[in-house]
């Protein structure tokens, strides 16, 4: 079952979705270290550090619009912080691609799409209906980055910069 944090209106959204992440009671806890750009972290268990991209989202990069204020907002929400971790795959950069539950079972990924500091990645999670739903949901309220006029994907930026 997909665990939509409380707070995001979304009426008639199916629950039971390919996107579901594992229930923190499944998987090991791991602590948040540092927080390198708005879609990554490091995290570190029993000893070893690992570094993570959010599964499903893409954060402005660092010298783009939004790209300091998603990584602020990614450093507050999980810094310091034990995060339960279902990951998927290993990404091109040798990151691990997770989906990051904190202890109350709330998604980073769905809170950070939510808050208008991410995009939802269609191209690598494109089952993933409740990132889709939130995505559209900030667009509309214009929260976040959604608040600036043309707001340019950061897979677009890359290829321009």
């Amino acid at each position: 079952m997909t665990v939509i944090p409380d707070g995001y209106q979304l009426a008639g959204l199916l629950i039971a979705l390919p996107d579901a992440p594992a229930s923190p009671a499944s998987t090991p806890t791991f602590r948040c270290v540092d927080v390198p750009d708005g879609d990554g972290a490091l995290l570190e268990h029993a000893g070893q550090r690992y570094t993570m991209r959010l599964w499903g989202v893409d954060a402005p990069e660092w010298n783009q619009p939004f790209g300091i204020q998603a990584k602020q907002w990614l450093a507050t929400r999980i810094m310091a912080t034990d995060l339960h971790c279902s990951t998927l795959t290993k990404d091109r950069h040798d990151r691990y691609v997770a989906h990051l539950i904190d202890s109350s079972g709330r998604s980073i990924s769905y809170d950070i799409v939510h808050a208008g500091m991410a995009w939802h990645y269609n191209t690598f999670a494109p089952d993933a209906h409740v990132l889709a739903a939130l995505h559209q949901d900030a667009k509309r309220a214009h929260r976040g980055l959604w608040s600036a006029p043309a707001p340019v994907p950061p897979w677009v930026w890359r290829d321009t910069h």
